[in-house]
């Protein structure tokens, strides 16, 4: 029972969400304020609240989406649904609602207290899109995708978003900073958030392509069904050698007077698995091969991740 409610909430999902956010702090927040000999503006008690509250909203979602597409997943997933056997449809929607009120309290005063009135409003639309996902997701080939990879780049840039606001609301230390080495901070996160954008919707076109007879048996318009497998592939294809340009373009620019070996490893972390997606989907035919191509593209995220403790030596060169 306990292992099904933390499939529920989708509990690796909110990992990724609480890590990814902590890496953002970690190694573009205190890497950027340590060249100042500063703190971050937002204190440590503060940012743990910020990284509850989009948690929370995570797990409110998360259950949201197993009420609304309960007969969905009954059906793919061999009779199996966690509304009406873990939890019965009413429990799990007051326990929605739960979640996303104690998400969004958490998100209005930590907001108020730091300058950031609207970071509970941002959360709100947030929610607002992932509903809209769940319940329209069978019927949009391409724009549940799309928000749903706008979600994922907002982990990178909501944080820095928050930072600045409470930077913002002390001027003489703003002030010190500079304009134009605030907007370095920012520019970096962007610049994440892309990939991971790119990432993500790479991961949902790859994921249509294993679902497919899933998708046929819930007569959903998934991007692969409505496009053709052949227009799926030649989209994943542009998407790597996008994502790839991208990642070339950032380590052109920013990571010129760095050691070769940190350049290396960040070129084998993204560029080899990107690589080699592209070979082994040009021959992907059964499930297990989507399969194994949607898990790459997982691992090639957290080594994204990992990449960023390379920015320690990217910020201080790219300040004024």
């Amino acid at each position: 029972m306990i292992k099904d409610f933390f499939e529920l909430i989708r509990w690796k999902s909110i990992l990724l969400v609480a890590i990814t956010l902590i890496i953002v702090r970690v190694f573009i927040h205190d890497c950027f304020y340590e060249v100042f000999e500063l703190s971050p503006a937002l204190s440590i008690p503060f940012y743990a609240l910020f990284v509850l509250s989009v948690v929370l909203l995570v797990a409110s979602c998360s259950i949201a989406d197993e009420i609304i597409n309960k007969d969905k997943y009954k059906s793919i997933r061999d009779g199996k649904s966690f509304i009406g056997t873990l939890l019965q449809e009413q429990t799990a929607k007051v326990l929605c609602i739960v979640l996303l009120v104690l998400s969004l309290a958490t998100a209005y005063t930590i907001g108020a207290l730091n300058g950031f009135v609207h970071l509970g409003t941002i959360l709100i639309v947030l929610f607002g899109m992932m509903y809209f996902c769940s319940k329209r997701y069978s019927f949009q080939p391409v724009a549940g995708k799309l928000l749903r990879a706008l979600c994922q780049a907002l982990l990178f840039l909501l944080p820095t978003m928050f930072e600045t606001a409470c930077l913002a609301n002390e001027p003489k230390l703003f002030e010190a900073i500079g304009q134009q080495n605030v907007m370095i901070m920012m520019v970096m996160s962007l610049c994440f958030g892309g990939f991971a954008f790119m990432l993500s919707l790479l991961t949902e076109i790859t994921a249509d392509l294993r679902d497919i007879d899933d998708s046929k048996l819930i007569n959903s318009r998934s991007f692969a069904l409505y496009f053709g497998e052949d227009a799926t592939k030649k989209t994943t294809y542009f998407l790597v050698v996008l994502l790839i340009a991208a990642t070339a373009f950032f380590q052109f620019r920013y990571y010129q007077a760095d050691k070769m070996i940190v350049l290396g490893g960040i070129s084998i972390l993204i560029y080899l698995p990107l690589l080699y997606f592209i070979k082994e989907m040009r021959s992907a035919k059964s499930v297990q091969d989507y399969d194994f191509l949607v898990k790459l593209l997982n691992m090639v995220f957290i080594s994204l991740l990992f990449a960023m403790t390379s920015l320690k030596y990217v910020i201080p060169y790219a300040l004024i």
